[in-house]
C-alpha cells in the first residue's frame, strides 16, 4: 500500500510508554486511516458540537499511552490539527519525539509539544477542539484563534476560551502543572472545585485522577508563582512587623507545595490566619492564604474564607481579583444553604469587569429564577453564543424554568430566618 500524504511511521518510534496490546491497537489505528486515506474524496469526519463541560464526562476515561514520532521531511511544515479537507488526512495522534514540534491549530492558534510530549486529538468541529495530554509538555496559544479549546488528561479538564495561552505538564506522578499567560483558563479536576486562572496564575499538583483512601485526601494547593511584592521596612515597635517578617517561611513551604506545614506556620503566627488575612498587601498574596485554608478540608474554616474573599472585594478589587472573589463567594454561599447572599454574590460577579465574566454569567442564570434567569439566559446567548452553558441558557430561555415564584419566596423566607 502506497502511503501518500502520511508521515512515515517506524514501529521503533513506538516507544516504552505502552504495552503491546497499547501498540497493537495504535497501529490498528493507524491501518485504519491509512485506507481511509486511500479513498477517493471520502468526506472527512465530522464531530458534534462539544464543549469543555461535556469533553470531562464523555472522554474522561482510558488514555492512550503509545507514542508515535511524525518524521516529515525538513522542507514540510506540521500539518493542521484535524483539518477539514476531503485531501488531509486526519491526524488523531501528535508526538513531538527528540525536537519540540509546533501544530497549526484549526481555527487558528497553534500548539507546541516539547521533547517527549504526545497529544491526541479527540474531537473537532468548528467552534470547538478537545485535545489529550497522553504525558509530557504542551503550549497553546489561541490568542488568535476562534474556538474553545478543551485538554483533557485523565479525569481533568483544563478549559480556555479563544484569546488564551498556557502552559501544562504532566508529570509521572499523574498530576497537571498549568502556567496562564493570557486569557483564562478554567480548571475542573477530580475531587476540587472549578477554578479559573487568569494570566500570570499557576496552578501546580493538579491531581487526574479520584484518590481513594479510608482518609479523605487533602486538596493540592495551587498558587500563582509571581514574585512576592518588595517589603518596607518598619519601625521593630509596629506589630505587624512581625507578621512580615514570618511571611517569606509559610511562602516558600507554600511554593514547595507543603501545603500542611504551610498553613502550620500560618496558623503560628501573631493572630493566626486572620492576623495574617488582614495584614496581608495584595490580592495575589491572599489569594495564597485562601488556597492554604481551602487544602485543609475543615468546614469550620468557610468563615476564615467568606472573610478572606471580602477584604479581596474591598481592598484589591482590581486585576479580576474581585470578580474571582465574587464567584468564590457565590459557591461558598449556595454551599451554606444561603439564597440571598448566593444570588447576591452571584450578580455582582456578573457585572464586575474581569476576565471570567462569562463563568459568572453562567453561574448567575443558574442562581436566579422566574423572568430573571430568562433574561439573563438570553443575555448569555447573545454574548456567548458558543460558550460553555450554552446548553443550560436554551433550557432557561426557552422557559424551562422548574422554580416557582412562590417556592422561591419560601426559599428566601427560610434563608432570611437562618441568617
Amino acid at each position: 500500500m502506497t502511503r501518500r500524504g502520511v508521515p512515515p511511521i517506524e514501529p521503533s518510534d513506538l516507544r516504552d510508554h505502552a504495552d503491546e496490546e497499547q501498540i497493537a491497537r495504535i497501529w490498528e489505528r493507524i491501518e485504519g486511516d491509512l485506507h481511509m486515506v486511500e479513498r477517493s474524496r471520502t468526506p472527512a469526519r465530522r464531530w458534534p458540537l462539544m464543549v469543555a463541560a461535556a469533553a470531562a464526562v464523555a472522554f474522561s476515561g482510558g488514555v492512550l499511552s503509545g507514542k508515535m514520532i511524525w518524521q516529515l521531511p525538513a522542507d514540510k511544515s506540521a500539518p493542521s490539527v484535524l483539518k477539514s479537507s476531503d485531501e488531509q488526512p486526519v491526524y488523531d495522534v501528535l508526538a513531538a519525539g527528540t525536537q519540540e514540534r509546533t501544530f497549526p491549530l484549526r481555527g487558528g492558534g497553534k500548539l507546541t509539544l516539547s521533547p517527549g510530549a504526545t497529544v491526541e486529538v479527540v474531537r473537532s468541529d468548528d467552534s470547538s477542539l478537545s485535545l489529550r495530554l497522553v504525558h509530557g509538555e504542551a503550549s497553546i496559544d489561541t490568542v488568535h484563534g476562534k474556538q474553545m479549546l478543551a485538554v483533557l488528561a485523565g479525569e481533568a479538564t483544563l478549559s480556555m476560551p479563544s484569546g488564551s495561552a498556557m502552559r501544562v505538564s504532566r508529570s509521572p506522578d499523574d498530576t497537571l502543572d498549568v502556567s496562564v499567560s493570557d486569557g483564562t483558563v478554567h480548571i475542573i479536576a477530580p475531587s476540587e472545585p472549578l477554578r479559573s486562572l487568569v494570566s500570570g496564575e499557576r496552578a501546580v499538583s493538579i491531581p487526574t485522577r479520584t484518590q481513594v483512601s479510608s482518609i479523605a485526601p487533602t486538596t493540592p494547593v495551587r498558587h500563582s508563582q509571581l514574585p512576592p511584592l518588595p517589603q518596607t521596612e518598619r519601625t521593630s515597635t509596629d506589630t505587624s512587623r512581625v507578621l512580615v517578617s514570618a511571611a517569606p517561611d509559610w511562602r516558600a513551604q507554600s511554593n514547595a507545595g507543603n501545603a500542611s506545614e504551610a498553613l502550620r506556620l500560618l496558623r503560628n503566627q501573631p493572630d493566626g490566619v486572620r492576623g495574617a488575612i488582614h495584614s496581608a498587601r495584595s490580592a495575589h498574596e491572599l489569594m495564597e492564604i485562601y488556597d492554604l485554608v481551602l487544602s485543609s478540608g475543615e468546614p469550620a474554616e468557610k468563615a476564615l474564607m467568606i472573610e478572606l474573599l471580602l477584604r479581596i472585594w474591598d481592598a484589591f478589587p482590581g486585576g479580576g481579583y474581585g470578580q474571582v472573589a465574587a464567584i468564590k463567594l457565590t459557591d461558598l454561599y449556595k454551599a451554606a444553604g444561603n439564597d440571598a447572599e448566593m444570588r447576591k454574590w452571584a450578580e455582582r460577579a456578573s457585572t464586575t469587569k474581569g476576565p471570567n465574566t462569562e463563568l459568572a454569567l453562567c453561574k448567575n442564570i443558574k442562581t436566579a429564577h422566574g423572568e430573571e434567569a430568562v433574561r439573563l439566559a438570553k443575555e448569555y446567548l447573545a454574548k456567548y453564543p458558543e460558550g460553555q452553558c450554552k446548553e443550560e441558557a436554551e433550557r432557561v430561555a426557552g422557559g424551562d424554568d422548574n422554580t416557582t415564584d412562590d417556592e422561591q419566596s419560601a426559599a428566601d423566607a427560610g434563608s432570611d430566618s437562618a441568617k
